[in-house]
Parts: C-alpha cells; structure tokens; sequence
C-alpha cells in the first residue's frame, strides 16, 4: 500500500489542518492547494481520457472535492484568501522540499510515488488509503 506519508496531497491537507489550528503560526497552504487542485484536475482529465470505470472517476472527483475544494473553500471565505506571493511560494517550496527529503530518506523520489498513484487508480488495486476507504464504503453501499 502506498501510504499516507509518501503522498504529497496529504502533506498540504495536514498543512491546512495546522494552518486552521495555528492561523497565527503557520503560513496559508492556499497556494499550495490551488496548485494540486489544477495538478488534480489535469489527472481527472486524465483518467476520463482513458476511460477508467466511471466509479473510480467519481471517487477522484470525491478527493479532490474533500481535500483539496473544502479546504480551498474553507481559507478562502473564513481566513485571510489573499496570495501572499513572497512568503506563500517560499513556504510552499519549502514544504515540497521537504517532502522532497523526505522521500529520499525513505529510498524513493516523487515520481516513482506519483506513477505508483495514477497505476494504482487506472488499475483499481486499492494502493491509496483514500481510495481504499472509498471502495469500503462503496462495498457496504452496493452489498
């Protein structure tokens, strides 16, 4: 299974989780989410080009709405929206270095992670947590 701490979407909602908890502290994941959000679309884009099963599009539609749209939304009309460009692109690439680091440590890189995400959800095995939970509930759902 590919886990939670190898998957980059996950490091910017933890961030907006701080972000929400320590608005004084933290520095906004704003541009770090609209940056996965259109990165999102363009792999919906994607995976309907090459017709994966209408399911598994509806499942994505339902990650990128619960990680990336809600938490948008949320700074957006309740935290302070505006795009500090300086201090947002630094505190960004400063997180994806990490992530960057992160993942050397751990003997892989973020392509190879990232290939592993995109296979794992063209060939429905489950590998992603959140697409593990959302074939549960689909389960218990349809039996």
């Amino acid at each position: 299974m590919i886990g939670i701490d190898v998957i980059f979407s996950f490091w910017i909602f933890i961030w907006f989780i701080l972000y929400i908890l320590f608005p004084l502290s933290v520095p906004s994941p704003l541009l770090a989410l609209y940056i996965a959000f259109v990165v999102n679309v363009i792999e919906l884009i994607y995976f309907i080009k090459i017709k994966i099963p209408f399911i598994r599009i509806l499942q994505y539609i339902a990650m990128i709405v619960l990680i990336k749209v809600i938490p948008i939304t949320i700074i957006y009309y309740y935290y302070d929206n505006e795009i500090k460009w300086r201090n947002d692109v630094l505190s960004t690439g400063s997180v994806f270095i990490l992530h960057i680091i992160y993942l050397f440590v751990k003997g892989t890189d973020f392509i190879t992670v990232n290939k592993k995400i995109v296979h794992s959800i063209e060939i429905n095995d489950k590998q992603t947590p959140l697409f593990k939970v959302f074939d549960y509930i689909h389960n218990v759902v349809t039996s």
